[in-house]
């Protein structure tokens, strides 16, 4: 688990971590894991409980993955309606970068951007 941080944004990446460490994390740590971003837990496919994210509380999360592009709005859909739950995360950024592509998910749309590395 590691932060970034700038004058302007903080940025918390959950790496491989699991749900048991990232719980304990939240508690013994509180609000200094506040983070306007985040990358999810075990790109996406951990157990991660959205307390958690609720706790982060990102506006963006940061999900790496390896798909066909056309695997994106299946996941966008499933990831959306796990992070809506945590009331803070407006936008979702998939990233393949098998396939140089992201995918922005938020506010009920999404985009492919094939250009991004």
């Amino acid at each position: 688990i590691s932060r970034i941080q700038t004058v302007s944004a903080k940025m918390l990446i959950l790496s491989d971590a699991g749900a048991d460490q990232i719980e304990h994390m939240a508690v013994i740590w509180g609000n200094y894991i506040r983070s306007d971003m985040c990358q999810a837990s075990k790109n996406g496919r951990g157990d991660c409980p959205v307390a958690v994210y609720k706790a982060i509380h990102p506006n963006i999360v940061w999900y790496t993955c390896k798909s066909e592009i056309e695997d994106f709005s299946e996941k966008a859909v499933a990831a959306l309606e796990f992070f809506k739950n945590s009331k803070y995360v407006d936008y979702i950024f998939f990233h393949d970068s098998e396939n140089k592509a992201t995918l922005v998910a938020g506010n009920g749309y999404w985009h492919i951007d094939k250009n991004v590395v």
